[in-house]
Formats: C-alpha cells, sequence, structure tokens
C-alpha cells in the first residue's frame, strides 16, 4: 500500500534563523576538531622556510606556554597616558633550574637588591637597606641607581619540552612611582584653576579673565602629562636595559 508522502515540514522565519546559527556553528566545531594538530619539529621546518630563525621559534614557543601570548586585559586610563605597570623580560637558558636560580641571585644581589618575599620559583626583590648600598647606588657604578624604587620579580621555571634549553627565567620590573608621576602631570594645571573659579565669581573681574585662567589651567596639566610620560617611558627603557643586562651575565640569547 503507497503511503502518502507527507509534506516538508514548515518553519517560521525566526525558527529558519535559529536553525541556521546552530548549523554553522556545529560545523565550525567539526572544522576545529578536524584541525590537524603539529610538533613543534614541524613548526620549526615551516617557520625556517618561511625566513624565521630557529631561535626566534623556540623564544616564541617558550611565550607561548609560560602564558605570555595570551590575550592582554585592555589597557586602563594610567595605561594610556603613562604607559604600562612593568616591564619583563625572558630568556631560554641551558641550564638546569636550580642553577639558573642561583645565578640570578648572586647577579641580583650584585644589583644591590634584596629578596623580600620568595613563592616557590619566584621571588620579589627591593632596594638593598643601608648606607653602603645607598653610597654603592649614588656612586652607580654598574648601573644599580636604576633599582632604587619600586619592586624587581624573578621567576625561574623548566623549559617546556622539545625546546634546546633547561630553564626559562623571567625578571620583571615594576617602577611603582606612576602615581607621583601622573600627580606631577596634573599639578601645573591645579594650581591654576583656584584662580580660574575665583575670577569667575570675583565681582568686577573682566568675564574674560576666567577663560584665560582656565585655559592655562588645561594647557599646563596637559604640558604636564607631556613631560611626565616622556620621563615615565624613559625610566621603563632604563629598567628594561637593566634587566637584559643582568640576563646577559646568565648567558643565553639577547632579547630582541
Amino acid at each position: 500500500m503507497d503511503r502518502t508522502r507527507q509534506p516538508p515540514p514548515q518553519l517560521s522565519a525566526e525558527e529558519t534563523q535559529q536553525v541556521l546559527k546552530r548549523a554553522a556553528q556545529l560545523d565550525k566545531r567539526e572544522e576545529t576538531s578536524a584541525e590537524p594538530s603539529l610538533d613543534l619539529a614541524e613548526v620549526e621546518r615551516i617557520g625556517i622556510e618561511a625566513g624565521l630563525s630557529r631561535e626566534a621559534i623556540q623564544r616564541a614557543f617558550v611565550e607561548l606556554r609560560s602564558g605570555g601570548l595570551r590575550a592582554r586585559p585592555a589597557p586602563g586610563t594610567i595605561d594610556r597616558l603613562l604607559g604600562p605597570a612593568a616591564v619583563s623580560v625572558e630568556r631560554l637558558l641551558p641550564e638546569p633550574p636550580e642553577v639558573v636560580r642561583s645565578q640570578v641571585e648572586v647577579a641580583l644581589k650584585a644589583e644591590l637588591l634584596h629578596p623580600e618575599e620568595r613563592t616557590g620559583a619566584r621571588t620579589v626583590w627591593s632596594s638593598a637597606p643601608g648606607l653602603w648600598a645607598a653610597i654603592q647606588r649614588g656612586l652607580n657604578w654598574q648601573g644599580q641607581k636604576q633599582w632604587r624604587r619600586g619592586t624587581v620579580i624573578s621567576e625561574v621555571l623548566p623549559a617546556p619540552a622539545g625546546v634546546e634549553g633547561k630553564s626559562v627565567v623571567r625578571l620583571e620590573a615594576i617602577p611603582g612611582i606612576r602615581a607621583g608621576y601622573l600627580a606631577g602631570a596634573i599639578a601645573p594645571g591645579l594650581s591654576i584653576l583656584p584662580v580660574a573659579i575665583i575670577s569667575t565669581f570675583a565681582p568686577g573681574t573682566p568675564p574674560e579673565m576666567s577663560l584665560v585662567f582656565g585655559a592655562m589651567s588645561i594647557g599646563g596639566a596637559a604640558i604636564g602629562l607631556v613631560i611626565s610620560r616622556l620621563a615615565y617611558r624613559k625610566r621603563l627603557r632604563a629598567l628594561r636595559q637593566a634587566i637584559e643586562r643582568v640576563l646577559d651575565r646568565l648567558g643565553g640569547e639577547r632579547e630582541q
């Protein structure tokens, strides 16, 4: 007996959109699961054929495994006005972690830094106390004055498998004085602002005077911000150079 053929189901416009959207999600999921995975040696081969150096590929792999390539949060207001809160550099070294930790400790103590807190492989350093240390920083025999404020964080971890190295050392310098730079930036403008307000309400004062003082206040703040930004960025560059100088003593490649 012939069966009566059923008409195809009818979908509303909204149902059609939902079905197509879900089908696109399923297709994308299937494509993602079907993507081939490559080992580091194959990635190196592809990168070298594209003109990249093997050392740069391995350094990028170390940053990937250490979380350095994760998407970072959007910069805050102070970040946009002055610059980042810290500067950091990583190196891949051939010695095992316990040897590198000892080398890092010796190198940072030579920089007149003092360990304040240790948590696993992570150590927080600050300027060494004492009169003699202060004198040495003042003389700046080996560039130690760069560490006179803020903190330094050192971390030594085993290198990920597949790279030519046994340890990854990371040094991060935190100036810790961004608030002071920002206060110095807006101080010139704030010093004129009360005059502008008083001139607005003072009897017999021409109205254009308040505008003049207001413009001077805004201009002073803008100029102060530019000067503070330049000074802070210079401070960050000096800290990066100081970090690289310490890492150069440990061996390994120079950070590009």
